[in-house]
C-alpha cells in the first residue's frame, strides 16, 4: 500500500516536470525565433527579383506570408521659397534696391539664428522686360521697355512650424517680397527611423499570421529564411501655394497674427514577404 501511494506521487512529479519543460521549451522556441527574426532583418531583400535564385535546400518545406505595419506619421521638414524681386529702368538702380532688400532678408535670417546651411539662393537672374501696349492712333501693339527686372530667389529650410509662420511675417515687411511656396516634408533621418520600425513591426506581423495557421496545416515553425520588402510607401510632400506678400498685409496694422501652419498627418505602410522553415507534424 506504502509502496502504491509512492509510485503514484513520482509519477504526478514527474508529469508535472514534463509540462513545465514544455511550457519553458515552447516560451524558449518562440524567444529564438523572435530573435531569429531580428537577426534576419539585417538581410533585407530589398528586390524581390533576387527570390527567384532563392532555393530550398534538399527536403526543406517552407511557408511564406505577407505582414504588413503602418504608422500615422507628421511632417518634420519645412522649406519656404522667398523671391526678392526689384525692377527699374536704370539697371544699377534694379540692382541695388535688390541687394538692399536681400541683405535685410539676411538679416532677418540671422536675427532669428537660422544657420546658413539651412538657406540656400535657388536662382539670381537680371533680364530687361519689355510689355506689349496697344495704341489706338495706329491701332497696333507696340513692345515697351519697362526696365531692368533683378530677381533673388531663395529656399530656407526650417524644422519648427512657428520659426516658419513668424520667418513670413518679418521677410515681406523687409521690401519687395513675396513667398512663393511652401512646402511641408520629412527629414532623411526621420523616414529611416520610421522604416526601421515599420519593418520588424510588418516582420513579426507575418510571423503571428504564420503562427495562427500552423495548427491547422499541422505544421510548426523553425526558423527564418528570408525577409524580402515588398513595398514602403511614404506620402510625398504637401506642397503650399502660399502667394504672401507685404501688400495683403500693409494696413492691417501691429496687430497682425503671422499665419499659423497645419502640416496634417498622413499614414506610412510597409509589407513584407518573410519565409519560414517549417516541419510537418
Amino acid at each position: 500500500m506504502q509502496f502504491s501511494k509512492i509510485k503514484i506521487s513520482l509519477v504526478l512529479t514527474l508529469l508535472m516536470i514534463s509540462i513545465l519543460y514544455s511550457n519553458i521549451y515552447s516560451l524558449e522556441s518562440k524567444t529564438s525565433l523572435k530573435s531569429k527574426i531580428k537577426n534576419a532583418l539585417n538581410t533585407i531583400v530589398t528586390d524581390t527579383s533576387s527570390l527567384l535564385q532563392q532555393t530550398p535546400a534538399d527536403n526543406e518545406h517552407t511557408l511564406s506570408m505577407i505582414g504588413s505595419a503602418m504608422k500615422e506619421i507628421e511632417t518634420n521638414l519645412i522649406r519656404i521659397g522667398i523671391n526678392i524681386e526689384t525692377l527699374d529702368k536704370v539697371l544699377k538702380k534694379s540692382y541695388e534696391d535688390n541687394s538692399k532688400t536681400s541683405n535685410k532678408v539676411t538679416k532677418v535670417f540671422e536675427q532669428m539664428g537660422i544657420p546658413k546651411r539651412n538657406i540656400t539662393t535657388t536662382n539670381y537672374e537680371i533680364t530687361p522686360v519689355y510689355e506689349n501696349e496697344y495704341f489706338a492712333a495706329n491701332n497696333s501693339y507696340v513692345s515697351v521697355f519697362k526696365g531692368y527686372r533683378v530677381k533673388n530667389q531663395l529656399d530656407v529650410t526650417l524644422t519648427q512650424k512657428k520659426m516658419a509662420s513668424d520667418l513670413l511675417d518679418k521677410v515681406v515687411l523687409s521690401g519687395p517680397v513675396t513667398i512663393s511656396q511652401v512646402t511641408f516634408s520629412y527629414t532623411d533621418g526621420f523616414i529611416k527611423s520610421i522604416k526601421d520600425s515599420l519593418l520588424e513591426e510588418a516582420a513579426m506581423d507575418a510571423y503571428e499570421r504564420a503562427k495562427s495557421i500552423s495548427p491547422t496545416l499541422r505544421i510548426s515553425i523553425e526558423d527564418v529564411k528570408l525577409i524580402n520588402i515588398q513595398d514602403f510607401s511614404v506620402p510625398q510632400a504637401n506642397l503650399l501655394r502660399y502667394n504672401y506678400e507685404k501688400a495683403y498685409i500693409s494696413g492691417a496694422g501691429p496687430s497682425l497674427a503671422p499665419p499659423t501652419f497645419y502640416s496634417g498627418k498622413q499614414w506610412v505602410t510597409m509589407n513584407v514577404g518573410v519565409t519560414f522553415v517549417i516541419v510537418k507534424e
